[in-house]
């Protein structure tokens, strides 16, 4: 399985049948594909072929045609949120450089600031791509069918160090969409709302990607915050969602919101843990609520729950042709868990501490702690690393933020937790608040928003013991 198959079956059989709706615009496949090959002939001309290029923008269908163009045709795709400020950027680019970085209008002040750091960076703006009259019509597409190579770039964060770059292949990006498919099926009736970051392994693969396999309808919502009216007024019937939603629409819930989401066919919830009670509130209500499991470094997917399943306490059951194991489980038989299979990377770039997440057996360690039971459901406990299970489904670590404060306030000790869905922080100092407030006022300048302290409070140091 490869991009360029499913872009170019889907602009034969269902060539002129709508795919992707953006800002009142509808784009058939057909015109869709014409779009992303275009795009693709741009960039070989204008970056070259088997070039590694970023793209850092917010949700739009230009994104989709360039992501869908560089997995396609050009070489490596390397996404990067749309809120990273320039100090992850920099240490970003400056740890994987990619040949250009794609930005949009939104993005363009914070890119065009750090493009004076890469002078060997290309960068181009999505405006050019799109408005060029330069199309190359001439540039021959050779389509991407290896499928060992490295297609995708993540980064698991940015912040400080050395972020952690996860390189997918289009075998690892498609490896389990079969087994999605059996146990949820979708097809070219479907409609899907899309809303959630495609920079992001759930939404950009889970959502878009596998669209294309099915060749499900995609309407990409202009603005998150209106993606339950989008909802209502389209009515969807496969939608990526992420638990802080589900739990607001709990709380807010009516008989016409109620009406839609029992429309829906298959309401998946990912990027965070989900309160099982919640989830047996919406089931209970009628309303096929799956929740999944998985990780950027699984392709997304390792588990999800199998339609018609009435256990609400575990997150899905995991997938068939991946092996999941505990590793020294305990007396209730919780331990690590432990992923090996097709969808799984080979291991991060960059770094020398692989083999602390990748054992010699091929089982990547993820950091979570849960176990199974007899019916391969999978239950999780909690985390071995001090990931902030964010609202929002972000990845957000308190180490690394607390090593960010250390080094820039120079607190003898920082403990950095999250309440009612906010970072916080305690900080050990002998600074005045005065101090400190102008401190953490630089702390917040180097954080995108989702990653900033919002509230902190101060402990005062006495000789070398804390107080």
């Amino acid at each position: 399985m490869n991009t360029a198959f499913f872009l170019e079956r889907n602009e034969v059989i269902w060539a002129d049948k709508p795919f992707l709706t953006y800002k009142g615009k509808t784009h058939t496949f057909s015109g869709f594909a014409l779009d992303v090959k275009a795009a693709a002939r741009f960039l070989c001309n204008r970056v070259g072929r088997d070039s590694t290029i970023a793209i850092y923008a917010e949700n739009s269908y230009e994104w989709t045609v360039l992501y869908t163009a560089m997995l396609a045709y050009t070489g490596v795709c390397m996404p990067i949120d749309k809120e990273w400020v320039g100090h992850d950027l920099k240490n970003t680019l400056g740890f994987i450089k990619p040949d250009a970085v794609i930005y949009s209008a939104e993005t363009a002040e914070r890119a065009m600031k750090i493009s004076e750091s890469f002078s060997d960076i290309k960068f181009i703006s999505i405006d050019e791509v799109f408005e060029s009259g330069e199309r190359y019509e001439d540039t021959e597409l050779i389509p991407r069918t290896d499928t060992d190579k490295t297609a995708m770039i993540f980064f698991s964060s940015g912040t400080t160090g050395s972020p952690k770059a996860i390189p997918l292949t289009q075998g690892n990006m498609f490896n389990n969409v079969d087994i999605l498919m059996q146990r949820t099926p979708m097809s070219n009736d479907d409609l899907s709302v899309m809303f959630l970051p495609l920079a992001h392994v759930y939404s950009g693969i889970s959502n878009f990607l596998y669209s294309l396999v099915s060749g499900m309808r995609i309407y990409i919502c202009e603005d998150i915050h209106n993606c339950v009216a989008d909802m209502m007024r389209l009515r969807p019937t496969a939608v990526c969602m992420v638990p802080v939603i589900l739990k607001k629409m709990h709380d807010s819930m009516t008989d016409e919101l109620m009406d839609m989401l029992k429309n829906v066919r298959w309401l998946y919830s990912g990027g965070s843990g989900l309160d099982s009670e919640l989830k047996k509130w919406y089931r209970d209500n009628g309303i096929m609520l799956l929740d999944t499991y998985g990780s950027t470094e699984t392709s997304a997917i390792v588990a999800t729950d199998i339609p018609g399943e009435t256990e609400c306490g575990c997150c899905g059951t995991v997938f068939e042709g991946l092996e999941v194991k505990i590793a020294s489980p305990d007396d209730e038989g919780c331990g690590e868990i432990l992923v090996k299979g097709g969808s799984v990377t080979k291991g991060y770039l960059g770094r020398t501490d692989n083999e602390k997440y990748f054992d010699s057996e091929g089982f990547f360690h993820t950091g979570d702690l849960g176990r199974l039971d007899e019916k391969n459901r999978l239950y999780i406990k909690g985390r071995i690393k001090r990931m902030l299970d964010m609202p929002n489904g972000k990845n957000v670590y308190a180490d690394e933020l607390e090593e960010l404060i250390s080094s820039i306030t120079g607190a003898q000790k920082v403990t950095v937790g999250l309440e009612n869905g906010e970072i916080c922080a305690r900080i050990y100092t002998d600074k005045t608040e005065d101090e400190m407030a102008a401190l953490m006022e630089q702390v917040n300048t180097r954080l995108p928003r989702f990653k900033q302290i919002r509230r902190y409070d101060l402990g005062k140091m006495t000789g070398s013991k804390l107080k």
